[in-house]
């Protein structure tokens, strides 16, 4: 989904594919609804580069890196990897199995907003964020980092955005405590155009006893 922090917007760029057999996301999601997606998402930022430069952003990805993030209540986890930028300023995205952590912004548990996003689907059916469409509000998201320390966010909100309206202030933007935003496609599919829509789940820091 030259860029300056917190300014720009973010663009979906979806291929077109085969329908895929979604039926064992939908049992293990405890027969929450799911948007029945068709296809691979590769998602693209062109809002949160630190305007400091490569240099400065180095020191973003910090030595203790998120690994694994897991949703209980639909049954999601999955591995981590961190991504940056393409050469034209689009996020890369990674393995449709893989969630990719924003490298150039918080790690999760860190003040900021920490961002993963991830393919709703692939050529050979659900990928790494395809139950995300069926998280509740106060459900829990769970990030363990390379260290084996955990973070836990609870949810806050779920919004669905067009993409010419896709929110990159809030998305990107400071955040006086930790927060997360998990990001996938949503939405009609279109052959020609794909997803319509964005789907953002908005977390905050759970204060740890």
């Amino acid at each position: 989904m030259s860029i300056k922090r917190c300014a720009g917007a973010v663009a979906v760029v979806c291929l077109v594919a085969a329908l895929g057999c979604f039926a064992m996301a939908l049992r293990s999601a405890e027969h929450r609804h799911l948007v029945p997606f068709a296809a691979p998402v590769p998602l693209t930022d062109s809002s949160a580069t630190p305007e400091d430069g490569p240099a400065q952003m180095s020191s973003a990805l910090g030595t203790n890196p998120p690994v694994r993030v897991v949703i209980p209540a639909v049954g999601l986890s999955a591995r981590v990897v961190p991504v940056g930028l393409t050469r034209t300023g689009h996020m890369k995205m990674p393995h449709p199995s893989a969630a990719g952590w924003y490298r150039w912004g918080p790690t999760p548990g860190a003040v900021g907003p920490s961002v993963l996003v991830g393919h709703v689907d692939s050529y050979h059916g659900p990928a790494v964020f395809y139950r995300l469409s069926g998280v509740r509000r106060g459900e829990t998201v769970q990030v363990v980092r390379a260290d084996g320390s955990t973070t836990g966010f609870a949810i806050s909100k779920i919004t669905v955005v067009s993409e010419a309206d896709f929110p990159s202030l809030a998305v990107f933007g400071r955040t006086p405590r930790a927060a997360i935003r998990l990001i996938t496609c949503t939405g009609p599919f279109d052959s020609s155009s794909g997803y319509a829509d964005s789907l953002i789940v908005w977390g905050h820091k759970i204060r740890q006893r």
